[in-house]
């Protein structure tokens, strides 16, 4: 899955609709090949991010979506990350995981 970086903030209900569009798009597109999980690579599935937002933040929240199986350290997070942010000052891990779509 690809979260692009244009596009502002990624509500859980925007989320859902993306989600359930892939689950459509994938048989529909290529009936011969199973397409049963969604796999995502980004620090926004760093853990250590769940101990400093709130437990209801869209990050928080799209992260619960997936089992994350592993991190690795990366800088990659600097661009993403707003100066003066509650983020910023800190370094974020990639984390990858899946979901079940």
């Amino acid at each position: 899955m690809h979260i692009p970086e244009c596009c502002g903030p990624l509500p859980p209900a925007a989320c859902d609709v993306a989600f359930a569009r892939a689950a459509e798009f994938f048989p529909r597109h290529f009936p011969d090949e199973p397409y049963e999980v969604a796999v995502c690579m980004s620090w926004l599935l760093d853990p250590a991010l769940a101990d400093h937002l709130p437990a209801e933040s869209n990050i928080v929240r799209f992260q619960r979506r997936f089992a994350i199986v592993d991190t690795q350290e990366s800088d990659s997070f600097e661009r993403f990350v707003m100066p003066g942010s509650r983020l910023d000052g800190r370094r974020w891990d990639i984390g990858r995981g899946w979901l079940e779509l």
